[in-house]
Order: structure tokens, then sequence, then C-alpha cells
């Protein structure tokens, strides 16, 4: 585990944003909800676009459960170059910690995201994290989250991470 589309072999049966499908699927059998053991956490993009309201990506997260849960998050996502940042808003799991939820545009095509509190050191649990807002200009467009450096502090919530693939909308 930990490389890009570890989760894509797993069956989530539940109506859950997953990259690339999005869609929301009834359990076709008593195995389809059967729960999957999850030992390490899981990272998700996905993307959406609605009518009227501009692209949405939303930036997830699934604690392993022998995943020890992160108190900060700082993530990067590269998106395409037609896509522009709008807005945040935080996801239930960044809410529910007591974090604040800060986008920073380091480039034309890349974000900073921010999970943290100056004071609170409760853990970040399982849920969305942050949904973001974005203007897109014509044509396909595409979002990432990067790799380069951990996502999760401390260092141990890291251990295992497997990450989504790009969003394609």
């Amino acid at each position: 585990m930990g490389g890009r589309g570890a989760i894509m072999n797993k069956l989530i049966p539940t109506c859950f944003l997953i990259v690339p499908l999005l869609a929301c699927a009834e359990p076709q059998s008593e195995a389809d909800t059967a729960p999957v053991p999850r030992t390490s956490a899981t990272a998700l993009a996905s993307g959406l676009t609605l009518a009227g309201h501009g692209d949405v990506l939303s930036l997830s997260y699934v604690r392993g459960t022998s995943a020890e849960a992160p108190r900060v998050v700082e993530m990067f996502v590269r998106h395409s170059e037609n896509l522009s940042f709008e807005s945040v808003t935080p996801g239930d799991a960044a809410t529910a910690a007591g974090k604040e939820v800060i986008v920073q545009v380091k480039d034309a095509q890349t974000l900073r995201v921010l999970l943290f509190s100056s004071s609170s050191t409760k853990t970040i649990d399982s849920g969305t994290l942050a949904t973001i807002h974005l203007d897109r200009n014509p044509g396909r467009a595409h979002a990432e989250i990067l790799l380069d450096k951990p996502l999760f502090a401390p260092q141990s919530a890291q251990d295992g991470l497997a990450v989504s693939d790009p969003v394609e909308f």
C-alpha cells in the first residue's frame, strides 16, 4: 500500500465520491455491504461540476483501523491551468476537530490546503476535510494531491497512506 490507486481495488459500499467514478451504487449482495478492513489511511480527491455553480473539489480522509489520526494537515493540490481558486468550505472532519481550513494559492496551478488550530490538539477523524470551489475556463480540467511532502502531522499519521488518482472533470 501507499501508492497511487491502491484504494481503487477496494469496494466501498456507500454513496461516496471516488475518483474517477462519480456515482452512487446500490449494494448488489450482502458481500457488497461487508465492511472493508482498512489498516492504513486514505486521502481522497473527488471532482464535480455543478451547473451554474462552477467546479467543486472535495478533499476527504479515511482513517485506517491501525493508523494514527493526524492533528494537522498540509496538502498541496496541483490543478490544470484553466482552474482558479474561488473559496473553501470546511468539511465535517475539520469542523468536528475544531480546525481552521485555509487555502493559499502558491502559484497559478498549485494550492496549499492547511487544517490546523492554534488552540486545539484534537485529532482529525474520517470525513470531508475541505470543499474547494473553483472557477473553470473552457476545457477539460484535472487536479491531484501532490505526494512530494508529508500530508499529515504527526509524521506517523502518514504511515501506509494511500492517495487517490488525479481527478478529471
